[in-house]
């Protein structure tokens, strides 16, 4: 107990010092985002490569203009699978596209669904209703 305790309290002494957005905040703090080896926060997210052939990989934030965190996607037409992979982007956009722990098309009307979510391999199951 006393160790879990110490565990805790330093996960969330690291997760505070942290320079980071407040979407990528909120994710650390929920268990959706994994400390990389360098420390950075990293999306667990299902990868297929042209061949369709699936793996994980920890994607990072990338770079770019204002606060920004990361996703995991996924793209498809009927039953066929398009892609799947990481999505990063600004906190706004993503917190208006993307749901927690499942990847559901927002429009399933449409030729082509697209679905981002957050936590790990949240992108592995993919559906077009709720």
């Amino acid at each position: 107990m006393w160790l879990a305790t110490c565990i805790l309290l330093i996960e969330a002494s690291v997760i505070s010092s942290l320079s980071v957005s407040p979407l990528t905040n909120m994710q650390l703090e929920e268990g959706l985002l994994a400390f990389g080896d360098n420390g950075e926060p990293m999306a667990e997210c299902i990868v297929s490569d042209e061949k369709g052939v699936q793996h994980t990989e920890f994607c990072p934030i990338t770079p770019g203009f204002g606060s920004r965190s990361v996703a995991c996607m996924v793209i498809w037409k009927g039953s066929l699978l398009l892609k799947q992979g990481c999505y990063s982007g600004q906190d706004l956009s993503l917190e208006d596209q993307c749901r927690k722990e499942s990847c559901v098309a927002s429009d399933p009307s449409k030729p082509v669904n697209f679905c981002c979510c957050f936590g790990p391999q949240c992108n592995r199951q993919y559906s077009e209703l709720d």
